[in-house]
């Protein structure tokens, strides 16, 4: 029998990686994009002991420069450990990092088995539970959706605790309980929805104590079971771990219990209820309109048939449920209580989505587990609960199906339009200038989609999915208006005297190549004649032993034909101390109108280098027509806000929030497009005028706003408007807008609003040029 039951455990296991790696091996070849390209490029310093100890209370290294760390978060174990370490595994091809994310789901589905085998001691229903752990949807997102494998690491964690608990209480052993412990650690570190963790972990201590397979045998059972010591040897670690974790949410966010990221809500009863019931039809496949959808597909996308086939499933599962809690199978009880304690965190959380079922589930596995184990069940009923198994597989397929080839959410589309786009810059004639990783990118992509290809972080969808590496390339991320023929704006990151990293931009039309006019060894200064359309490339070799994040920037100073001095500066040589000499480059589009590029070498550097020197390119393109459109003067005054209402009409001072895309304000207007603000300035009837702004939403993901610009003769009439409209998520997205005055123009009054009556958005760094 032991050799069977040993036979029979690894063949069960077999099935389930086939199983897992049939269903989800499609995924290792997605791109990486939305949430995905915010941890790719996250560049947390981790260098010595402290910096470990710091991303527990810190959101930023004091000792090193981190211009992308994630801030609004407190998920060190994922975002800070876990992902840069998978970074330094797979720095040659970033996509890859979809191959762990893949294996931690496969052993969570091994664990699972185990977990439920020890549970209940039966391999039938361990294989059963971990299939349909394997089948269910609240884990499809984590695979494919990289930036959302939080989920995956989240539910592994919270296994390997419930597994330890089991083997605590059976054996008393002490290695066991401390392992609890760790594990619990690392899973309220990896996501906040874990704070429910410990209280479900010791109501399953008790009913393990109370023994798993009996009938709920009265109060009297419960009450004796808490007065065991395990349980409370359990409860006091548990209860000081997660004290610990608020103590440095706290320090670390400024707050306990807010949900950041945009994504709070307030708590009702109507919507707690509706969650509980929405979650638990979810967590058998059931697509259903009962909480509000994200990500979640509604029943309305279904083929008819397997609609009806899911739904008569789901009725059986529910009736078995309830006789045995009716039978007082204490199982069906424990599971069902499990479900709704791990499911608490997401009550204050404005969105819904299959994968925040990843904790919940296992409750639900619990349950039906217990269910199918359960000795009083039929034989025919146990044959009917297994041959449920193939139409969850059905729906499961169904569901992938929906999810990547119907524009039902907004992540299909963006990956279907990421693979295209992929492909197209793979195309590219490769000679000098894509040696060097420069790559402009002409596509055209649907503004609602556009965030997901750089998530605020200019250039990351190139550097996740081509291997581009940012610290040597002056990024190329182009933008545009979202529709063919329009202006393409190339987008790239400027480190100020500050600190500071402020974002730029210039228009460029059909850009061709690039051809080398000068170059020029730099021992302190470098100092050249320099025209539009030109590209700067400095590259340089450390010396070893070097720390390049403490040394000094190199500048770049741009004299334009107006006396006007333009700075820029770049200190990112590299990640970490060099051990042996290592070369960097960074590169720098010529203003417009600029007559002398001038490069200085800090005292403290000029000894640094092996070797520094300078290469000057000409930009060779369809027609003379680059502008940029960073450098120039803004029409606009006190464009972000940090001077409070000055200049814009219709603003209070309540409406000036510390909620800024850069500095420390931001303008908030709405509800309503009667809460408005606006701004005239003087304009030229013949002359193109772009405007652009950064703009999020409050609290609402379907939010709309408009840029607004009433046209008006010298007399201030009015003679027409001018309204751009966009889609606003509940993170900034930068907004911009083309448009030419009527010819008898001479005033515009700039708009920023809402477009309905509902939605309230807070804008930043608005600003209009005119070329």
């Amino acid at each position: 029998m032991q050799v069977t039951n040993k036979y029979l455990k690894l063949i069960s296991i077999l099935i389930i990686m086939l199983i897992n790696i049939s269903l989800y091996q499609w995924t290792l070849k997605q791109p990486l994009m939305g949430d995905a390209l915010m941890h790719v490029v996250d560049d947390t310093q981790l260098h010595k002991p402290l910096d470990f100890a710091r991303i527990f209370y810190l959101t930023k290294n004091p000792d090193y420069q981190e211009n992308n760390r994630i801030q609004v978060m407190n998920r060190p174990i994922f975002n800070e450990l876990i992902i840069t370490f998978e970074k330094k595994i797979f720095s040659n091809n970033l996509v890859n990092m979809r191959y762990i994310t893949l294996a931690v789901h496969i052993v969570n589905a091994v664990l699972i088995f185990s977990f439920i085998n020890l549970l209940y001691r039966n391999i039938k229903t361990a294989l059963f539970g971990s299939l349909f752990f394997s089948l269910n949807n609240a884990y499809f997102y984590g695979l494919y959706e990289f930036g959302l494998s939080f989920s995956i690491w989240l539910t592994l964690f919270t296994i390997i605790s419930f597994i330890f608990l089991i083997k605590y209480i059976r054996t008393s052993s002490l290695k066991y309980l401390f392992l609890l412990y760790f594990s619990f650690f690392l899973a309220i570190f990896t996501k906040e929805s874990a704070l429910t963790l410990p209280f479900a972990l010791i109501v399953f201590a008790i009913f393990i104590i109370m023994n798993a397979e009996s009938r709920f045998q009265g109060i009297h059972r419960v009450l004796k079971a808490l007065k065991d010591k395990k349980v409370w040897f359990i409860s006091l670690g548990l209860i000081l771990i997660l004290s610990l974790n608020l103590f440095l949410r706290y320090k670390k966010l400024g707050s306990i219990l807010d949900v950041h990221a945009g994504i709070g809500a307030d708590v009702t009863l109507f919507q707690t209820f509706a969650k509980i019931l929405g979650y638990f039809l979810l967590a058998f496949n059931l697509p259903l309109n009962i909480i509000p959808g994200y990500m979640a597909i509604s029943i309305q996308y279904y083929y008819i048939p397997i609609a009806i086939i899911i739904i008569l499933f789901f009725g059986y599962f529910f009736i078995n449920i309830c006789k045995n809690m009716i039978k007082k199978n204490i199982s069906t009880y424990v599971g069902l209580i499990i479900f709704i304690i791990l499911l608490i965190p997401i009550f204050k959380v404005s969105r819904n989505s299959p994968y925040y079922l990843d904790l919940p589930l296992i409750g639900i596995i619990i349950c039906v587990c217990g269910l199918v184990n359960f000795q009083n069940i039929s034989i025919i009923n146990k044959k009917i609960l297994y041959f449920m198994l193939p139409f969850i597989l059905i729906n499961n397929l169904y569901f992938q199906y929906i999810s990547t080839s119907k524009d039902v959410v907004w992540l299909t589309k963006g990956e279907k339009e990421a693979s295209q786009i992929i492909e197209a810059l793979k195309a590219l004639p490769r000679n000098e200038l894509y040696e060097k990783n420069i790559y402009m990118l002409n596509s055209y992509f649907n503004q609602g989609t556009l965030w997901i290809f750089n998530h605020g972080r200019v250039g990351s969808f190139l550097f996740a999915n081509l291997n581009i590496d940012l610290r040597k390339t002056q990024v190329f991320n182009l933008r545009q208006d979202f529709k063919k023929g329009s202006t393409l704006l190339d987008q790239y990151y400027e480190l100020s005297e500050n600190g500071q990293l402020n974002l730029k931009s210039q228009s460029i039309s059909s850009v061709t190549g690039f051809v080398e006019i000068k170059e020029g060894q730099v021992s302190s200064t470098y100092t050249s004649i320099s025209n539009d359309n030109e590209l700067i490339e400095i590259k340089g070799r450390l010396k070893s032993n070097v720390d390049k994040n403490k040394l000094s920037p190199i500048q770049l100073e741009f004299e334009r034909k107006e006396s006007e001095i333009i700075k820029k500066t770049y200190s990112n040589y590299a990640d970490g101390p060099t051990s042996i000499n290592q070369e960097f480059s960074v590169y720098s589009l010529v203003p417009h109108n600029s007559s002398q590029v001038k490069l200085t070498i800090p005292d403290d550097l000029r000894n640094q280098f092996e070797a520094l020197e300078v290469h000057q390119y000409k930009l060779i393109i369809d027609s003379n027509n680059i502008e940029d459109i960073g450098s120039r003067t803004s029409l606009i005054n006190n464009p972000s806000f940090e001077k409070g209402v000055e200049s814009w009409i219709g603003l209070k001072e309540t409406q000036i929030i510390q909620n800024a895309h850069t500095g420390n304000y931001g303008a908030k207007v709405g509800p309503g497009t009667a809460n408005s603000a606006f701004q005239t300035i003087a304009v030229k009837p013949e002359e193109d005028l772009v405007i652009s702004a950064w703009a999020k939403s409050i609290n609402n993901s379907n939010a709309v706003g408009r840029l607004q610009i009433n046209w008006a003769d010298q007399n201030g009439n009015f003679i027409e408007a001018y309204i751009k409209i966009f889609n606003v998520s509940e993170k900034y997205e930068y907004q911009l807008a083309v448009t030419k005055p009527p010819q008898n123009a001479e005033k515009a009054l700039v708009y920023i609003s809402p477009h309905d009556e509902t939605s309230e958005i807070v804008y930043d760094d608005v600003n209009v040029y005119q070329k």
